[in-house]
């Protein structure tokens, strides 16, 4: 599943983010750069990603720098209450969507996740999603890697971004990544 901008609906492009579920563990990773539409770079080492609930729930965001403070205090609130269910998530950013909260990613033991703004949620079939602005070329790394290799995950998600980082003018190669252990790994 992917979630891909179009460039000219907006004033900044975001980071592009991949999450990959893969033999017990779900990764994700991202690169943290922030982009106008006309190809220049205006931040390059964005952290956008955050461990939660005792370090058992990553979020990832697409956002740029407007709304990461807001989003960040939501998903710290959210998470103390909550475990990650597609359903409960979805309701609860269901007034967020109005207000311009950007794609966002979440891995826990449970599910891999994706939002894609506009309240729309998304579940990879295949254990690999991305979202931003090199979301489609992530998405097929990523693939690839996984069906053709014997890499963990959280090897995975850091080779796909950097792979795509050679190709993609919105991807750069400052990659972080967050991992967890799944459910069948506890």
């Amino acid at each position: 599943m992917l979630f891909q901008p179009n460039p000219a609906d907006y004033f900044t492009l975001g980071p592009t983010l991949v999450g990959i579920r893969h033999r017990g563990f779900t990764a994700i990773a991202a690169d943290g750069q922030i982009s106008d539409p006309a190809g220049g770079i205006l931040r390059t080492r964005l952290n956008c990603l955050k461990l939660f609930a005792d370090q058992t729930v990553i979020v990832g965001w697409g956002g740029a720098m407007t709304d990461a403070s807001e989003a960040l205090h939501f998903w710290m609130e959210f998470f103390k209450h909550n475990r990650v269910d597609p359903e409960v998530i979805q309701l609860a950013l269901a007034d967020h969507s109005r207000r311009g909260f950007h794609p966002t990613l979440i891995g826990s033991p449970e599910a891999l996740v994706g939002w894609d703004g506009e309240g729309n949620w998304f579940e990879p079939e295949d254990g690999v999603i991305a979202i931003g602005p090199g979301a489609q070329l992530a998405r097929a790394v990523g693939l690839a890697l996984v069906y053709h290799s014997s890499l963990t995950a959280i090897e995975l998600a850091r080779e796909t971004l950097r792979i795509v980082s050679q190709h993609c003018v919105w991807v750069n190669n400052r990659i972080n990544v967050e991992a967890i252990a799944n459910e069948d790994r506890l």
